[in-house]
């Protein structure tokens, strides 16, 4: 992926880089491979969507978000991702939401999300962020580390009435 290279020092014998997205870049079918799995740890499903690809590129390719991917350098695949998309409202000004975080199992416990959140919350200061909110269910018990490491980095939980609505097909 030629872009800006984001890698921290991560407590592993696995050599991980984080990149920053760059809009340009087109990933290998390795690669695509490679989020289609991520995806599947995230929403807990077995199967992808017919329509990933496409889905994949327009989120990433917003004008406002920022997707940061953790590979490791030694099989060249990517084990870890997280998204910050951006936008501007009357009352608060820019606002960030974080999203997809998410590390395959076999990667957990090296801090590798701890990183690719960092690396988001970098984001804050280029794009002059006001705020920057995520969500995370508190009643899975595989989101609790999770939640803890966002506390960790200085989230805290708010008070809100979060609404959804679903438009019926």
């Amino acid at each position: 992926m030629g872009n800006k290279d984001a890698s921290s020092n991560f407590p592993t014998q696995i050599k991980i880089k984080l990149e920053l997205w760059d809009k340009e870049w087109i990933p290998t079918p390795e690669e695509i491979d490679s989020l289609k799995e991520l995806y599947k740890r995230l929403t807990g499903k077995e199967d992808v969507p017919v329509d990933f690809n496409q889905r994949f590129f327009t989120t990433i390719r917003g004008e406002r978000t920022t997707l940061v991917m953790a590979r490791d350098m030694e099989k060249d695949i990517v084990v870890g991702m997280g998204m910050i998309h951006s936008w501007t409202t009357l009352s608060s000004g820019v606002r960030g939401f974080i999203d997809d975080v998410v590390v395959l199992p076999e990667y957990r416990g090296r801090s590798i999300g701890e990183n690719i959140v960092k690396t988001l919350l970098t984001i804050t200061e280029r794009d002059n962020i006001s705020r920057v909110r995520l969500t995370s269910n508190p009643h899975n018990i595989q989101r609790r580390t999770a939640i803890r490491l966002y506390k960790k980095l200085g989230f805290k939980k708010i008070n809100t009435n979060l609404f959804e609505y679903v438009p019926k097909k």
